[in-house]
């Protein structure tokens, strides 16, 4: 598809969060060996900066790269494009708590009923 295409079905917005959504496993599984394998105290402050920026850079690349606002002048776009970004991060990260929260609930109650 390229830019001048419209597609009505898929929204920028949910395009970027599902595309920020997915990068976030993938970030951790790729940096874990790396923090394994490497015994240094500055690794792991390294490579949490690498987990908590790429996803605002994966959102970010998806949004200003699609047809979305283009209609704005540069600066307004990049400046919108930005707070976009940080917003769909903030939520799949409140998105991710959630699911892990719920996830032990459910593991804690499991095994507190008897359970393995």
């Amino acid at each position: 598809m390229s830019r001048n295409e419209t597609d009505d079905n898929a929204s920028p917005l949910v395009i970027a969060a599902l595309a920020c959504l997915l990068c976030m496993p993938i970030v951790y599984l790729a940096t874990r060996p790396v923090i394994w394998l490497f015994s240094a105290p500055w690794v792991p402050w390294f490579l949490a900066g690498v987990f908590v920026f790429t996803p605002f850079m994966v959102a970010f690349m998806v949004l200003y790269r699609c047809a979305w606002h283009e209609d704005r002048p540069r600066t307004r776009r990049i400046l919108a494009t930005m707070a976009s970004a940080c917003i769909i991060v903030g939520v799949d990260l409140l998105i991710t708590g959630a699911l892990a929260l719920l996830g032990g609930l459910i593991a804690g109650t499991s095994h507190r009923m008897g359970g393995n």
